[in-house]
């Protein structure tokens, strides 16, 4: 089975894919675009070059035509969304994220199959069945990871906001392998709590079972952690997490943090964190609602759905 990549040119994500085993082609779509992109035609010759059955679309920049068009091209077509902004005309559409079965979800074609829901969070496979955990009665160990990319610099007020907390534990920040040069200038400075540094792991796995304790920004992230029973404030560094932190707190899987972008967000932040490690009880429930909540299986289901449609 040939299984390739079709991304916008990046040395780091043809790195990753590259030790993944699969290929990497280089997209043509070019983000400077106002009208959006229009490379369906270089998805569907790509696909048809290389032999391909299935089609998987991953993008803010497609829409319910260019979906259309890879289908009507004979493809199976799948489509991985977290807006249900507009009909779909795909076999399957997966939204592994809470509160995603509430969305307006709809099918062009009448026949599409939707995956909503944490049972479907594509996780790695080291967070499949993670082991139980049992929780620590102090924390020790604080783990601050803030996505990729970290692309409106989220990394240092939480570091900031952290240090503030007066308890005897170290910090693990992580630097994510799409972070520019200011994030990684950043971090280095003088902090009354012992930080590591960890640049660009491949999963985030081992630093979680190290944890007692994680801040994250509201994105994918947040259901391996709720995989590996780690209690959690949530952090929304962008406008497309809201949505997704606020269902993940409503359902008591973690604190919401509120978003960095808040001009009382660091105080607010350092009290969140001062209260959960003083609560053990409440660190302790949300470890064990987290594991009920997803079970790190998602990707499993979906690729099970997938294969049924052939």
């Amino acid at each position: 089975m040939t299984v390739l990549f079709l991304a916008q040119e990046s040395v780091d994500v043809r790195a990753r894919v590259d030790e993944a085993g699969f290929k990497f082609l280089s997209s043509s779509w070019d983000s400077s675009d106002a009208g959006g992109s229009r490379d369906q035609d270089g998805v569907i010759a790509a696909a048809s070059m290389h032999g391909c059955e299935c089609v998987i679309l991953d993008s803010y920049h497609i829409d319910s035509e260019y979906i259309s068009a890879v289908r009507h091209a004979g493809f199976i077509t799948i489509v991985v969304d977290d807006l249900a902004a507009h009909p779909f005309a795909a076999h399957l559409v997966v939204n592994g994220a809470a509160g995603s079965e509430s969305l307006p979800y709809r099918s062009s074609v009448g026949a599409t199959i939707f995956l909503l829901g944490p049972n479907y969070a594509p996780l790695h496979t080291v967070f499949w069945d993670a082991p139980a955990r049992v929780p620590s009665p102090t924390v020790n160990r604080i783990l601050v990871t803030v996505g990729g990319a970290d692309a409106v610099q989220a990394l240092q007020p939480i570091l900031r906001s952290v240090d503030t907390v007066p308890a005897p534990f170290s910090v693990t920040a992580v630097i994510g392998p799409f972070a520019d040069v200011n994030t990684l200038e950043s971090v280095p400075g003088a902090y009354c709590h012992r930080l590591t540094v960890a640049r660009a792991p491949h999963h985030l796995r081992d630093l979680m079972a190290e944890a007692d304790l994680a801040v994250s920004a509201g994105g994918q992230t947040l259901y391996e952690l709720a995989a590996c029973g780690i209690p959690t404030v949530a952090v929304q560094v962008s406008d497309n997490q809201r949505f997704n932190v606020r269902c993940l707190a409503a359902a008591g899987i973690v604190r919401d943090g509120g978003c960095v972008s808040e001009s009382d967000f660091e105080s607010g932040l350092s009290q969140m964190v001062t209260d959960l490690i003083r609560d053990g009880r409440q660190r302790a429930r949300m470890s064990e609602d987290g594991r009920s909540f997803v079970d790190g299986r998602g990707a499993v289901r979906v690729a099970e759905a997938v294969a049924a449609l052939g």
